[in-house]
């Protein structure tokens, strides 16, 4: 899990400049140990529940072919934990 900065209520943000969006990116490097300086993020969208889940696709900078889907969902006080990830037999969000 992605300890949280934020105060109050969260609100999931898609904004590349805001504090919820760092925090996902860095659940992303958890979640597939990628670092955050060699990740090429491919696309962050809303997850099943839009309040509290977020998707993303992302690959190293290196092997942009090699990729994977990371699941998160929001946990209120705590932050943004990876519940999934899977590896892509292809980066369909490349194109």
């Amino acid at each position: 899990m992605i300890p949280t900065e934020q105060k109050g209520d969260h609100i999931n943000s898609y904004e590349m400049d805001s504090q919820d969006w760092s925090e996902k990116v860095a659940a992303f490097s958890e979640a597939t140990g990628i670092d955050k300086g060699d990740m090429t993020v491919w696309y962050v969208g809303r997850g099943e529940n839009p309040a509290t889940q977020s998707v993303g696709t992302i690959s190293t900078k290196e092997d942009p072919d090699k990729a994977y889907r990371i699941y998160i969902t929001w946990k209120d006080g705590s932050g943004w934990q990876p519940t999934k990830v899977e590896e892509l037999k292809s980066n369909d969000k490349k194109n």
